[in-house]
């Protein structure tokens, strides 16, 4: 299942009439020969086009604001240019369409709408970010995405939204009506609540209200959990008579100890404008699965640059042969590959050796320096050339799939949940599973986030120092505690000063 994100500015939008203004709808993949933007000539990349909205009751000047794509396209607002209380404006990708198209000011010469995938951002004239719309390839063929519920919600293809017509909507809601008459809107109540995922109060009920009676009864009121793995409701209710309906929303007990998380409810009828609710479904204490692979990863660093280094520790109590696995990475958009068999990964290292009881061995970055020089590492391979969206998977046996993965970080294409940071393993539970769009997140009581600040300045023995774990057992730590000098070839001499930290006690020879 295609994942959809749109994260909009939260603390600038607060602050100017720029709060006002929304993407509303985009098409990215026109379907072959429909006029979009009404030219008399149909084409697919000048058929694009970007609907931004002025939700509020006042204009805003837009001159010398951007649209912007990931690849540095972007349009500009001309100076002067104003959008109404409830108004619409288009940016289309090319053609000669007229000024207006279905009572919304036209633009032409927009940013190219990358069919495997896009980021589109409305920023102000100062380059503040006010909306953001990311989405991934194939999430909408030949139709628009548009929100639903409409100026609020989360992005879907233009057909699934009850009451839209046809395959887009440029400068009108999903239903072909105005903006500047704006639909009456549904309410929830309360906006915000919390459920436990299992037992006692794992359920609450929402109040959904009509403004006004609905042109006849029942009214059948659609409704969707942005998150089926954490809360459910019912697919529909029907009002038979009065303002009112009850929905019930019922948490959805899992075995993961992924924490609390929180859940958006949409409600959507014909001849309204939907509305949303936050349900934040509490975990119910989970302790997770032990893992059972005696080699885990045990920390994950995307440092700065070439930085990159992915911790390795033998958690049993034997000696292991490390030829017994391999390490591979799954990148960009095949991230979540490795979650199905068939597939292969971009890169992979059969490792070698013998690993002691409780010790940690580290591949490196080739070109890594900080906190490790990569000469100092166990190995260097270039399955650290990681980006935060590309999943580092360690397999067990010789072969690569699902029933031998040993150990994951995993991570989605468009989260980049493993961009600029450092995962420690915090025990030794499982911390991936194979669902789609599943992540690192999905498993706080595994993994925790670090800085990179906190990983540069620990000290030899500490968690968050790359080289030593929580989960060894009985495995001296050796270092130099310098780890560069400068002598004269002919007649210098250095003193190398040696730090061991060995848990037990024993003697240890170096």
């Amino acid at each position: 299942m295609k994942k959809l994100i749109f994260p909009l500015a939260a603390v600038s939008l607060t602050l100017s009439a720029s709060a006002q203004l929304v993407i509303n709808e985009l098409l990215y993949d026109p379907s072959p020969g429909n006029d979009v933007n009404q030219d008399g000539e149909a084409n697919t990349s000048q058929d694009e086009f970007v609907e931004i909205v002025n939700t509020g009751a006042a204009s805003v000047d837009i001159g010398g604001y951007q649209v912007t794509d990931l690849s540095g396209n972007f349009y500009e607002f001309p100076a002067g240019t104003m959008i109404g209380p409830n108004e619409a404006v288009l940016v289309f990708g090319g053609g000669n369409p007229a000024t207006t198209l279905n009572g919304a000011t036209v633009f032409v010469g927009g940013p190219s709408l990358n069919n495997s995938g896009d980021t589109i951002t409305l920023q102000d004239a100062s380059f503040a970010q006010i909306d953001q719309v990311i989405y991934e390839d194939n999430s909408s063929d030949d139709e628009s995405l548009n929100r639903s519920p409409e100026l609020t919600g989360g992005f879907v293809p233009h057909t699934t939204i009850p009451g839209s017509v046809g395959s887009e909507s440029p400068g009108t809601d999903v239903s072909g009506a105005s903006f500047g008459t704006p639909l009456p809107s549904l309410m929830l109540s309360p906006a915000t609540s919390s459920i436990s995922e299992s037992g006692a109060g794992n359920t609450t009920t929402l109040t959904i209200t009509l403004p006004e009676a609905p042109e006849s009864y029942p009214l059948t009121v659609n409704l969707s959990s942005d998150d089926l793995s954490e809360a459910t409701v019912p697919a529909t209710i029907s009002i038979t008579s009065g303002l009112t309906g009850s929905v019930l929303v019922t948490g959805v007990d899992d075995p993961d100890p992924d924490g609390d998380r929180d859940v958006t409810i949409s409600a959507t009828a014909e001849g309204f404008r939907g509305t949303q609710a936050s349900v934040t479904v509490t975990d119910d204490g989970d302790v997770g699965t032990d893992a059972t692979s005696p080699l885990l990863i045990t920390q994950y660093h995307e440092g700065f640059s070439n930085n990159k280094y992915i911790e390795l520790t033998n958690v049993s109590d034997d000696e292991i042969d490390l030829s017994n696995f391999i390490l591979t990475r799954w990148a960009n958009a095949s991230t979540e590959n490795f979650k199905s068999d068939g597939t292969f990964p971009g890169s992979q290292l059969t490792l070698s050796g013998m690993l002691p009881s409780g010790a940690s061995y580290i591949v490196a970055n080739p070109s890594a320096t900080t906190p490790l020089a990569a000469g100092s590492a166990n190995i260097t391979s270039d399955i650290t050339f990681y980006n935060g969206d590309d999943s580092v998977v360690l397999y067990q046996g010789d072969t690569i799939e699902t029933a031998n993965i040993a150990d994951a970080i995993s991570v989605t294409d468009l989260g980049n949940e493993g961009s600029d940071t450092s995962l420690v393993r915090l025990n030794t539970l499982v911390g991936f599973n194979l669902d789609a769009g599943s992540s690192i997140l999905d498993f706080p009581g595994v993994w925790q986030k670090v800085s990179i600040a906190e990983v540069d300045g620990a000290l030899l023995g500490e968690d968050n120092f790359i080289g030593s774990s929580i989960l060894g057992v009985d495995a001296p730590l050796i270092g130099f505690t310098t780890t560069s000098s400068i002598v004269n070839e002919a007649d210098g001499t250095v003193d190398l000063e040696i730090e061991i930290l060995n848990p037990d006690g024993a003697a240890v020879t170096v």
